[in-house]
């Protein structure tokens, strides 16, 4: 059975509207009403994607939330690899297919160098092609980008 908001009239409606639209309303609910337990310190996150357009629009996206702070920016595995060892964030966002290494093997690298980095792959290549092997390597999550 598929449950909605409608069916839980405790729950605000699923926002609607473009990514960014869609990001800001989110972020501007409480925790109570999201259902994410308050914390005193913000998530740190380390973006990851060759296409530094793309790096740009998910920083603006998270830096209207108060609750995450992006540490750090790569271009490709092997730099995001050495930047999440040196900064440790909490969570790693990060491109399938880089130039400079891949997504798949810098999350099998980051498994043995960084196991508290929780890696969200994001990514042009549709999910049934890749979830099971990204999901196999580490990664504890897979978005399409074409999804948003």
């Amino acid at each position: 059975m598929i449950m909605s908001a409608n069916d839980h009239p405790d729950l605000p409606p699923a926002p609607d509207g473009t990514l960014a639209e869609v990001g800001k309303e989110l972020s501007a609910r409480p925790y109570a009403r999201r259902g994410v337990a308050a914390r005193s310190e913000p998530i740190r996150v380390v973006l990851v994607d060759d296409h530094h357009l793309v790096l740009a629009g998910m920083k603006a996206v998270l830096h209207g939330s108060p609750d995450v702070c992006v540490v750090g920016e790569a271009d490709g595995g092997h730099r995001a690899v050495e930047l999440v060892k040196r900064l440790r964030p909490e969570v790693v966002v990060m491109d399938l297919e880089m130039p400079d290494g891949d997504g798949l093997t810098a999350t099998r690298a980051l498994q043995a160098a960084a196991p508290d980095s929780l890696v969200l792959i994001v990514s042009m290549t549709p999910e049934h092609q890749k979830l099971l092997p990204v999901l196999r390597a580490g990664a504890r999550g897979y978005l399409c980008k074409t999804a948003v």
